[in-house]
């Protein structure tokens, strides 16, 4: 299995539309393009990545992919978009991955776990941490 990179993103936006406050998490998709493509699968987590354990449910809202200079970006977001800053990082590797499912075994600063992703809507995602 091959490790993708990931990493968590603490964003602190500009008012409107985003939540003032919120975690950008960025997965490298497999593949052996996908760093080439320069694409990362991105979804908008409103918990910091400590309290997922804790919680174990969390609903993500995807997001457009992101360029994979984000996964090591810190600092102002061009367009006036807020900041962000890096609250983990590491690598996942992919158990599955469809266009509906999701499931990573995750190993980043602070968090080893397993994450299970379901689409529920276009705008929903339901992921489960074990």
């Amino acid at each position: 299995m091959q490790p993708l990179p990931t990493a968590i993103l603490r964003h602190d936006h500009a008012p409107a539309p985003a939540p003032p406050t919120h975690h950008d998490w960025l997965i490298t998709p497999p593949g052996p393009a996908s760093l080439a493509q320069d694409r990362l699968t991105t979804f908008r987590v409103a918990a910091p990545p400590q309290d997922w354990p804790l919680l174990r449910r969390l609903i993500l809202t995807p997001l457009s992919p992101h360029r994979t200079h984000y996964l090591r970006h810190q600092g102002p977001v061009l367009g006036n978009r807020g900041t962000v800053t890096r609250v983990a990082q590491g690598h996942a590797y992919a158990l599955l991955w469809s266009d509906t499912r999701i499931c990573l075994r995750l190993h980043t600063t602070g968090l080893d776990a397993r994450v299970g992703l379901q689409k529920l809507s276009p705008d929903r995602w339901l992921a489960v941490i074990d």
